[in-house]
């Protein structure tokens, strides 16, 4: 007689196959489904161009209503994309997209938009997607706006305008092409939105809008900012567990800590000479301002490797260009174009000997 546990399934399926089957089925059947988006923005006004009296006095003298008007960037821009224009301004303009006045009645609506805002007015930017599917990835693409923005260079004022331009250009560019995978709940709204989007008395960032003395309005993207808070909490919570770890561990919190310093330009001999409490202090705090990028860098799996290469460029055993990202040796052998290009060479198993002989000069030194 056979033992039951030799006995297969007809034809040779397994229950664990079955159930993979089915998930993938389920999740198939997910992504091309209908799946509405829903999100809003806020438009506030500024305060910083009240006068003082009018400050002191504004409950007595109420708040002035202001208004978003129209703008010949946003008009060039919205009117410019001949499918997008096609799906969306029949219904608001009342005319088909192959009547003569077509394009004539669209830029007449977009040069003519006057929005009055009191304290603030909220458009209703919800977008229902074909396909969940195009909906995660369109999401993704946001993602990857958010992470070229966190990451950019936003220190003094006209880096952070330029960062900002560059990601409201990203934004309008993927927006643009959403008519070919669903709808706007509300077209108006939606269009309203993509205005205030080009609107340049619209600031889009909080540090602009305390800073700004010409800006009449302030943009509020609450989907996004709901969603940050969940990811800051997110990444918060995993850089408090990664710290631990890392402390435990002190070939990969030396290698942290190098690159740390290599980053903000640190002398690394100077940082690796303090002492034990000072580096985890230093770390901590990294930690808690920056967790996203904290994260990055403990979870990089060339992190031991690229802490390597910038002890030898410290120590002078390597070269890497002042205005460059060039790496080579002291010779002039060519290393890689920039790191990443440096940690394949180090990486490849051809170059062994000579990665093994760079670890033994870092051997009699402390950094």
């Amino acid at each position: 007689m056979s033992d039951i546990s030799t006995l297969k399934p007809i034809g040779g399926a397994t229950p664990t196959s079955n159930v993979a089957e089915t998930a993938k089925s389920e999740r198939d059947k997910e992504l091309n489904e209908p799946y509405v988006f829903n999100r809003s923005v806020t438009v506030k006004v500024l305060e910083n161009n009240f006068s003082a009296y009018r400050k002191l006095n504004i409950s007595v003298l109420g708040r002035p209503t202001a208004n978003i008007g129209s703008s010949i960037n946003s008009c060039k821009i919205l009117s410019s994309n001949k499918g997008e224009v096609e799906a969306y301004f029949p219904e608001l303009i009342g005319l088909s997209a192959n009547n003569p006045e077509f394009v004539t009645r669209v830029k007449d609506y977009l040069c003519n938009i006057r929005v009055p805002v009191n304290e603030k007015v909220t458009f209703n930017n919800s977008f229902a997607f074909d396909h969940r599917k195009d909906y995660e990835e369109f999401q993704s693409k946001m993602d990857t706006i958010d992470r070229a923005f966190e990451q950019a260079d936003k220190g003094p004022i006209e880096k952070l305008k330029n960062a900002i331009a560059a990601r409201i250009e990203a934004i309008n560019r993927i927006e643009s092409e959403l008519y070919k995978v669903g709808r706007p709940v509300d077209i108006s709204d939606y269009i309203l939105y993509r205005h205030v989007l080009l609107y340049n008395d619209v600031v889009k960032d909080k540090r602009l809008a305390d800073m700004s003395r010409s800006a009449r309005f302030y943009l509020v993207d609450e989907t996004r900012e709901k969603a940050q808070q969940v990811k800051r909490l997110k990444e918060s919570k995993a850089a408090k567990r990664n710290y631990v770890e890392l402390c435990g561990n002190a070939e990969k919190f030396n290698a942290l800590f190098v690159r740390y310093c290599a980053k903000f330009n640190l002398n690394i001999a100077e940082y690796m000479a303090k002492d034990e409490t000072e580096r985890e202090t230093i770390i901590d705090v990294f930690a808690n301002e920056d967790p996203t990028t904290f994260n990055a860098m403990v979870t990089d799996i060339n992190l031991l490797t690229i802490a390597f290469i910038e002890r030898l460029i410290a120590r002078g055993e390597l070269t890497r260009l002042e205005h460059n990202q060039q790496i080579s040796t002291n010779d002039g052998q060519f290393i890689g174009k920039n790191m990443q290009d440096a940690v394949a060479f180090f990486n490849n198993p051809e170059n062994k000997a000579t990665r093994q002989m760079y670890e033994n000069k870092l051997k009699v030194t402390s950094y």
